[in-house]
């Protein structure tokens, strides 16, 4: 089965050249026998495989028992073509290769850099509740909570005989007219449109229309939809890590503004949502309280701790800023510049803010204020040591060098 002349060749290939007669015919007897072994094993698994062809893997797992190496480069499922070559002595068999020109190769255009891989970060639950944004699964059928489309009215609409018979009032399937979808349609593209002007049109049209209250189930449907798709982004932006490249860039008063727009979230829906103040303070709270997060988170969730109100600062911020001062110290004091100055403008806000509930607290409680007037925390060092207690070394004494704390600086330990 195995030739003298592909002993031959291979030796020469290798090599090694000019082998006697004798050495071929026993080098071809050799391999022929292991050749046979090797189809035997491999057709033991072809049998146990329950099949009658013979395939590349059944080769393969009979050279790994006998710890040889397997045949690379080759499928079973692919079809392998053959073309002979004629020669002198005999047919030599190769297989068929797809011819390849380099200049065609040469001259393609090469491809397209791949983009560098980056990750970002998104809200996939709040306090167990999945918001509503592009990142997250949505419901197919998320359109069908604005608008119910448009039927002649027959399932709807139930007869006398079926409403005598049952207790219950069944329920009515909402129908809206052609002109109402198209009206709420052109709404909520101008209310999701760039243009300013565009926007305060709709808002117009919707406050000054008549015959359109048929739609305000649908037009408080899509508030709140709008209410899950814009806290994710007032929370990111507001306690968010890096909100810039440069440390240096103004995203202070980005997360400003995000406090701000989350007070008025909480002022206009804090009652029909009556879940959001106590997420919005418990996720605040931990914000704060978390030495591992940076002075910047540490900012946003003072920011958003004090535009919650007066209620949440006397039951949450005042038991734990002493917590907070101590590390925030730490890290004022440190060799590291920007994070010095993180913690410092941290420490700052704090204090002013401290400064802004105390004389709110005094303006509602001027008869108190009144008994007290002459005592100074300054000048007593029971009180200075009450405020240090509460506050920390360093937000106690800004707060006395404040004009008039001697008015209001005891709302902050009593």
């Amino acid at each position: 089965m195995y030739s003298k002349n592909s002993i031959k060749n291979t030796a020469e290939s290798l090599g090694i050249g000019k082998l006697k007669d004798e050495v071929t015919a026993a080098l071809a007897q050799d391999v022929e026998s292991r050749i046979k072994l090797i189809i035997e094993d491999a057709k033991k698994f072809m049998r146990h495989s329950k099949r009658n062809k013979l395939q590349v893997s059944d080769i393969n797992r009979a050279l790994k028992v006998k710890n040889l190496e397997p045949i690379y480069g080759y499928d079973s499922k692919i079809d392998i073509k053959y073309k002979a070559v004629s020669t002198p002595y005999e047919d030599i068999f190769y297989e068929e290769e797809e011819e390849l020109d380099l200049f065609t190769l040469v001259s393609e255009p090469l491809p397209s850099v791949p983009q560098e891989i980056e990750y970002t970060a998104h809200w996939l639950a709040i306090e167990g509740v999945q918001p509503n944004i592009p990142q997250n699964p949505i419901s197919l059928n998320k359109e069908q909570n604005y608008i119910v489309g448009l039927s002649d009215g027959s399932d709807s609409i139930n007869n006398t005989k079926d409403l005598e018979q049952n207790n219950t009032a069944p329920l009515v399937k909402h129908v809206l007219s052609k002109e109402h979808q198209l009206y709420f349609e052109c709404v909520k593209d101008s209310l999701f449109s760039s243009n300013a002007k565009i926007q305060m049109a709709a808002l117009d049209c919707v406050s000054s229309d008549g015959g359109i209250h048929q739609l305000v189930p649908y037009f408080i449907q899509l508030i709140s939809d709008l209410l899950h798709q814009l806290m994710p982004s007032l929370l990111t932006c507001l306690v968010g890590k890096k909100l810039c490249k440069d440390p240096s860039e103004n995203h202070w008063a980005l997360r400003d503004l995000s406090a701000s727009l989350i007070k008025t979230v909480c002022t206009d829906y804090g009652m029909s949502y009556h879940t959001l103040l106590q997420r919005l303070a418990r996720t605040f709270l931990r914000t704060l309280l978390d030495p591992s997060k940076p002075s910047e988170s540490h900012y946003g969730a003072i920011r958003g701790l004090f535009s919650l109100g007066n209620q949440v600062v006397r039951v949450l911020v005042l038991p734990n800023i002493s917590v907070y001062s101590s590390f925030a110290e730490a890290e004022m004091a440190s060799n590291h510049p920007i994070s010095s100055q993180s913690a410092k403008k941290c420490l700052d806000t704090l204090t002013e803010s401290l400064a802004v509930y105390a004389k709110s607290l005094l303006s509602s409680n001027v008869s108190d204020s009144n008994d007290d007037s002459t005592s100074s925390p300054a000048d007593s060092s029971e009180e200075r040591s009450k405020l240090q207690s509460v506050l920390g070394s360093y937000i106690s004494e800004e707060i006395l060098k404040l004009p008039e704390s001697a008015l209001w600086a005891r709302f902050l330990y009593k």
